[in-house]
């Protein structure tokens, strides 16, 4: 004998069960509890009864999702046509699926638009960036007779793979080199040092948005530095290092100066406003410096579908800002780009033993303005 298949309806009116229940014998006790269960009871079975019917109402929206509505709706089949004086009991059984359907939805929907996101290529003024290579440059020159000049060149190259639609480090490469004059040579040794692995790409936007800021003005508010680290990064300790490094720290000892006196210079170079002082007064964006016998500067290009762009942070340029745009390869000139981003952004890129990185953070911009703040209590000199 072959059983019919199951069906769920929803019932709008009272209908009579298939099948008689069995009656229940119970005691009544004439009290309050039991006449108010009774009521409650008969007030839910009007309330589901009353319900519209949901049979047969579909979205086109979810047509994606059939096998999982299928599966759904099987496991209410099989509660459908079980005995039961109440025919809501259905209703609420076949109500919890709908709460799932909705969560694997908008699991599928999520899910999609960070694949999409993740796997897009970035852009820069509008066109997909295949390529960004940032380079770190320092060398001296030695003044002797042979015309020497040593120094290291590193290389973290980014390329976009077109199969997993991500951004490779493809390389990461150091190279030492000895180029002289007389006679005229060139020695160098590479070594790669990291290759083939991905990138983040959130780092990588936010390193093409900043370049397309050219300006923002150099406050304490501004650079996204916090107190704290202000308040650590220009205490007593650091100080005297930096007048250390240019033999004036025994402005500091007993012999020369009170311990009133040494706390007064401590506190004022913590000060926000004189800080605020330092950076308005010593970025200028109008000149290009060029120094000739020692080389410090980072380079950064981005080579997109339609164009090359290329910047430079250089030494003497204090924190190495601003920024110059040398993108145009017919001009000799370059634009400006004062942005302390610009920096915070390849520090949170760029490997810790990246060549110069030091004087890309933080600690390198307050040194130098130790510095500044040490020449004008006069405890450092220019000579």
């Amino acid at each position: 004998m072959i059983s019919p298949p199951f069906t769920a309806t929803h019932i709008a009116k009272p209908h009579k069960p298939m099948l008689k229940p069995k009656l229940v014998k119970e005691c009544v006790c004439p009290n309050t509890q039991t006449e108010n269960n009774a009521a409650k009871m008969k007030e839910l079975t009007r309330k589901i009864n009353n319900e519209t019917p949901t049979r047969g109402i579909a979205n086109k929206g979810f047509s994606g999702m059939r096998r999982v509505v299928a599966r759904l709706n099987f496991s209410c089949n099989l509660t459908g046509n079980h005995p039961q004086s109440l025919t809501g009991h259905t209703a609420i059984r076949c109500g919890q699926p709908k709460k799932t359907i909705v969560k694997h939805l908008i699991f599928i929907f999520g899910l999609t638009i960070y694949i999409s996101v993740s796997g897009q290529q970035l852009t820069y003024k509008g066109d997909l960036v295949d390529t960004i290579k940032i380079t770190s440059n320092s060398s001296y020159y030695h003044f002797d007779d042979q015309g020497t000049t040593t120094g290291s060149y590193y290389e973290y190259i980014l390329v976009f793979n077109n199969e997993n639609e991500k951004y490779i480090l493809n390389p990461y490469r150091k190279t030492e080199y000895k180029i002289t004059f007389k006679p005229d040579t060139l020695i160098k040794k590479e070594r790669i040092l990291k290759q083939g692995i991905e990138v983040d790409r959130n780092l990588i936007s936010n390193l093409l948005h900043q370049f397309e800021i050219n300006y923002i003005k150099p406050t304490f508010n501004n650079i996204g530095m916090t107190n704290d680290d202000f308040q650590k990064l220009t205490d007593k300790k650091h100080i005297i290092q930096v007048a250390k490094w240019h033999k004036t720290d025994w402005h500091f000892k007993k012999a020369y100066s009170t311990k009133e006196r040494s706390e007064i210079i401590f506190k004022g170079c913590q000060n926000i406003d004189t800080f605020n002082l330092y950076l308005s007064t010593v970025f200028d964006t109008t000149e290009y410096v060029i120094v000739t016998d020692f080389n410090d500067h980072f380079e950064v290009i981005i080579t997109t579908t339609q164009s090359n762009y290329r910047f430079e942070g250089k030494f003497p340029n204090s924190y190495k800002q601003p920024w110059y745009n040398l993108s145009d390869k017919y001009s000799f000139t370059s634009s400006s780009i004062l942005n302390f981003s610009i920096n915070s952004s390849l520090v949170a890129m760029l490997p810790e033993n990246f060549s110069r990185l030091g004087t890309l953070k933080f600690e390198a911009l307050t040194n130098e303005y130790i510095e500044w703040y040490l020449k004008r209590r006069g405890i450092i000199f220019d000579y």
